[in-house]
């Protein structure tokens, strides 16, 4: 604000105010002068002006500059990794969302997280990804990266061929990852329902000249009854 002076009654005063605007958490704005003179204001000014002029009273005058704060708002961007058929991450983000809060706000990061079919949050993978925090205050722009794991599921297929007993049964076990795609059809076994697409490493047991086979087939498969 303008220094104070002398000055004798009937001369004009100008008087002004210079605000620093912004800080990282509140952004000012100049709103006017209070004072409990009463002041006859020139040069097209008033209380609300800056600066302001006015005539000198027959008295000291106390001028009080006011201003509005507003709390800043900044952008949170939210990148969301979808893991691949592979069991990997990729590089960029699957998915990114802008979130504009105020400062001083705290973010959760697992409050952030989507719920998407096929695909679970990976707390543990996101602690580690944000500097080992769990949560972020918001301070400036910022970016939280948010991990999902894919479903893993296992699916097997029972079948017998030419009679074979429980006691000849043959295993063959697949782990696959939702959701998956059709496999290469290379080989089939006698009576084996239509959908199944897999190699069999078939191994008679001796004495069981046809063994009760079972398969793992991927979720997705349909089956012919």
């Amino acid at each position: 604000m303008q220094k104070a002076g002398t000055y004798r009654w009937g001369e004009n005063v100008t008087a002004s105010v210079t605000l620093s605007e912004k800080t990282a958490q509140y952004t000012y704005r100049f709103v006017g002068f209070e004072t409990d003179s009463r002041l006859t204001f020139r040069n097209g000014t008033s209380k609300t002006t800056n600066p302001v002029t006015f005539v000198m009273p027959e008295e000291n005058v106390t001028l009080k500059a006011c201003s509005a704060s507003q709390t800043n708002e900044y952008t949170v961007t939210v990148e969301h990794y979808y893991m691949d058929t592979s069991g990997n991450y990729p590089d960029k983000p699957s998915v990114a969302e802008s979130l504009t809060p105020y400062y001083g706000e705290t973010l959760v990061h697992k409050n952030l997280a989507r719920e998407i079919k096929g695909l679970s949050f990976n707390e543990n993978k996101t602690i580690q990804e944000n500097g080992n925090r769990t949560q972020t205050q918001v301070k400036g722009n910022t970016t939280v990266r948010l991990y999902y794991d894919r479903t893993v599921c296992t699916v097997t297929y029972d079948y017998r061929t030419n009679g074979g007993t429980s006691a000849d049964k043959e295993t063959v076990k697949t782990t696959v990852r939702m959701p998956t795609f059709p496999l290469q059809h290379t080989k089939t076994a006698g009576n084996m329902p239509d959908g199944i697409q897999k190699v069999i490493q078939k191994q008679d047991l001796p004495g069981t000249p046809s063994p009760e086979t079972s398969h793992s087939m991927p979720c997705t498969a349909r089956t012919s009854p």
